[in-house]
């Protein structure tokens, strides 16, 4: 019988670490993306890429990316190529550079890509920020 508010303590962490399991190993890349085979850029994109990105499309609007996955972006092609011509927006010639696009509504869409997922892209894959790196048309098909 516990007699202590100490023992009644240590019992319940005691439970408790049964129940906890231990972190997994962090993640770290093997190798800079363009080296990558196909298996260690699916592990970086689960364990790197689709979380930060999840996090900031559902920071921008919980609403219409409530499920974000890796059909979000890629549909379902088995092979994961971009551009995803199936799912993601074309851009056109009216939205370059960004700040002549006319519709509000794309404008600001536009802007939010550019000053938050583009940068993050980029840190992710370690490139700089133009049509060589990390760029639009990255996950963009062009029209």
């Amino acid at each position: 019988m516990l007699r202590t508010p100490a023992a009644l303590a240590l019992l319940l962490s005691l439970l408790a670490c049964g129940e906890v399991e231990p972190d997994p190993e962090p993640y770290v890349q093997p190798a800079p993306w363009e080296q990558l085979n196909f298996e260690e850029r699916e592990e970086f994109m689960t364990w790197v890429f689709s979380p930060t990105m999840e996090d900031l499309f559902l920071a921008e609007d919980p609403a219409l990316y409530d499920g974000f996955e890796c059909e979000t972006c890629h549909g379902d092609d088995p092979h994961y190529e971009m551009p995803a011509v199936d799912v993601i927006d074309p851009l056109t010639l009216d939205d370059v550079p960004v700040d002549s696009i006319d519709d509000p509504e794309r404008l600001e869409v536009a802007l939010w890509m550019e000053e938050t997922i583009l940068p993050a892209m980029a840190d992710m894959f370690e490139q700089e920020m133009n049509l060589e790196g990390a760029s639009c048309l990255d996950c963009h098909p062009f029209e």
